[in-house]
């Protein structure tokens, strides 16, 4: 006899499910990822970026969070392609964007980017409340050859 009882996912597994399609992998996915494209970095020996969000001093001090959340998250899907991966780098914390298959990765493409992303947020949250976001861009494999994870901790 069938049980009517069904297992219900795990919150992580939920946590990857987001609404219109935004979709935002949960932490321990997105470092499977983040661990997968350096992999294939190594492999290939095509670097990527992997740009980190911080937002933490934006949600400590506003009291609509999730709301400042779904803004974000829509205006990174608006301003990045399909193909780079979105995730939690720390939960509800830092988002980490994966952006691979760049053609060249210098100062000049890294600042267009961070423009590129601070604009749009700011587009979506206003100029007060981007300024509370920490962005900060890290390539792979170099900066963890080297050990240059700027102003975060450890990357993996």
């Amino acid at each position: 006899m069938a049980s009517n009882s069904r297992r219900l996912p795990s919150m992580q597994v939920l946590r990857d499910v987001e609404d219109n399609g935004l979709l935002l992998w949960g932490e321990p996915h997105f470092y499977t990822i983040l661990r997968l494209e350096e992999r294939r970095t190594g492999r290939s020996g095509k670097p990527f970026l992997l740009m980190l969000l911080n937002f933490s001093s934006l949600l400590h001090r506003s009291r609509g969070e999730f709301e400042s959340l779904k803004k974000i998250r829509k205006a990174l899907h608006s301003c990045l392609r399909e193909t780079d991966l979105k995730g939690w780098f720390k939960e509800d914390v830092i988002i980490g964007v994966i952006l691979t298959e760049i053609a060249q990765i210098d100062d000049i493409v890294r600042k267009k980017i961070v423009n590129k992303v601070r604009d749009t947020i700011s587009g979506f949250l206003g100029p007060e409340e981007t300024r509370e976001i920490r962005i900060s861009l890290h390539t792979f494999p170099e900066d963890l050859r080297h050990n240059r994870t700027g102003d975060e901790e450890s990357l993996i």
